[in-house]
C-alpha cells in the first residue's frame, strides 16, 4: 500500500480530526498514521527515535519505510518531522497543509499542551513506563527539551537543525517555528512540482474532497472534531498516572505469587542487538574470508581475471563490500543462548488467596486495551 495523502501541518492543527476524516468511508485513507498509532507501541517509538537521530538520508528513509509502510495516509507527528523525506518516498501523494487561522492561538495551544511532554517533570514521572519514556525522548529529539538535555545526549533537536529554532522557549519562538515550518512545506512541494492544499478546520469537507477527487459526504455529516483542550488535559493526567502506576506495579514483592518467579536463564549484561557477545558469529568481520571467496568468484567471472590477479585486499577495498558482509551477518547470525541456572525446587502453593485477602473489601479488575481497530471487514 502506497501513502496517498500527507497531511504536513504541525500538531495542534486539527490533526486528530483530520485523521478521523481521512479514515472515513468518504475519503478511504485507512489506516492513517498519527501519533496515537505510535505511542502504545515501543517498537514504533524506537523507529521514530532512530530516524530523528539519523543524518544519512538513505538510512533514514529506510527506517521511515519500516515505520510508515502499510499506511494509506500520514498526519501529525512523527510524519511532520520528515516531510521532505516523505515527499521523496511517495512522490504521487497529495499534500495537505493543515493550519490554524492564527499563529498566536497555535503557539498558546502548543505551549499549554504538548510542551508539557518536553519537561523534566514528564520525563521523571514516566520513567518506569517504556512506551512513555520513549515518548518523552521523541519530544526531546524533535522539539525543545529541558535545558541541558541535548548536552547529555549529544544531539541537536530537529527543530534546531532544520530551522535554527531553539531557546528561549516562549510564544514568540513557537510562532516562528509555526511560520517557518509551513513555509518549509510550501518550498519543498514547490521544488518537486507538487500542489499543496492549505486547509483549516473551518473549511470542512469540501476542499479536501475536491482536492482528493472524492464525493462530498451528506450535508448532515459534520466534519470530525477531536482532541480539544479538555481531552489534552485528560491525556496528560492519564499518561502520568499510568506511568506512576507502572512504577508501583514493578516494585511488587515477587514472593507474593506462587510458583517460579524468576527465569532460570540469566540475562545478558548488555542485551543490545549490536553487542557481538550475544550472537554467533560475533561480528560481520568473521564472515570476511567466506565473503572474500564468494566475491572473488563473482569478480573473476565478470572481469575474466585469473585468481592470482585478485588479492584478498582487492575484494574489500570499499565500503560497499563491508555493508554486504554486515547484511549477510545480520541474516545468518544466531543468538547465543545462556546456560540455565541450577535447578531448584519450587513451592507452588500460593502464599495468599485473593478470595480471602479481598473477602471484605472486594476486588475490582480493570483490563487495559491498548488499541481497537474496527473496519467494515472486521466490525467486531
Amino acid at each position: 500500500m502506497n501513502v496517498a495523502v500527507i497531511a504536513a501541518g504541525l500538531p495542534r492543527c486539527a490533526t486528530s480530526s483530520l485523521q478521523e476524516a481521512l479514515q472515513s468511508e468518504w475519503l478511504g485513507c485507512y489506516p492513517t498514521m498519527h501519533m496515537a498509532r505510535v505511542l502504545p507501541w515501543p517498537d514504533r517509538s524506537q523507529l521514530v527515535l532512530d530516524a530523528l537521530r539519523e543524518e544519512d538520508k538513505d538510512r533514514r528513509q529506510k527506517t521511515l519505510h519500516k515505520l510508515f509502510d502499510g499506511f494509506a495516509a500520514i498526519c501529525d507527528f512523527p510524519g511532520v518531522a520528515f516531510i521532505d523525506d516523505l515527499m521523496d518516498m511517495w512522490p504521487d501523494a497529495k499534500i495537505i497543509l493543515n493550519k490554524r487561522n492564527d499563529p498566536v492561538a497555535w503557539a498558546k495551544s502548543i505551549d499549554e499542551s504538548l510542551m508539557f511532554f518536553n519537561s523534566w517533570t514528564y520525563r521523571i514521572t514516566t520513567f518506569p513506563s517504556t512506551a512513555d519514556r520513549l515518548h518523552a525522548q521523541m519530544h526531546f529529539a524533535a522539539f525543545d527539551g529541558p535545558r541541558g538535555w541535548h548536552t547529555l545526549t549529544n544531539t541537536r533537536k530537529l527543530s534546531q537543525r532544520k530551522f535554527g529554532i531553539g531557546r528561549p522557549r516562549n510564544l514568540q519562538t513557537y510562532q516562528r517555528w509555526y511560520n517557518e515550518h509551513n513555509e518549509f512545506v510550501r518550498n519543498e512541494a514547490r521544488k518537486r512540482g507538487q500542489d499543496v492544499l492549505e486547509w483549516e478546520p473551518q473549511d470542512g469537507w469540501a476542499p479536501i474532497c475536491q482536492f482528493l477527487g472524492k464525493p462530498l459526504p451528506p450535508a448532515s455529516l459534520p466534519f470530525p472534531h477531536c482532541n480539544d483542550k479538555q481531552e489534552m488535559r485528560k491525556l496528560k493526567i492519564i499518561l502520568v498516572a499510568r506511568a506512576c502506576g507502572e512504577g508501583i506495579v514493578t516494585n511488587y514483592d515477587e514472593r507474593e505469587s506462587a510458583g517460579r518467579n524468576t527465569s532460570r536463564l540469566s540475562l545478558p549484561n548488555d542485551p543490545s542487538d549490536e553487542n557481538g557477545e550475544n550472537w554467533s558469529p560475533s561480528s560481520w568481520e568473521s564472515l570476511r574470508t567466506v565473503g572474500a571467496d564468494e566475491k572473488q568468484d563473482n569478480r573473476r567471472g565478470e572481469a575474466g581475471k585469473d585468481e592470482e590477479d585478485i588479492g584478498f585486499e582487492d575484494s574489500y577495498d570499499d565500503e560497499s563490500d563491508e555493508e554486504w558482509l554486515e547484511e549477510q551477518w545480520r541474516k545468518l547470525r544466531q543468538p547465543v543462548l545462556p546456560e540455565p541456572e541450577p535447578f531448584e525446587e519450587v513451592d507452588y502453593s500460593p502464599p495468599h488467596r485473593l478470595s480471602q485477602k479481598f473477602k471484605d473489601t472486594g476486588l475490582q479488575i480493570i483490563v487495559k486495551m491498548v488499541s481497537i481497530e474496527l473496519t467494515p471487514e472486521k466490525p467486531n
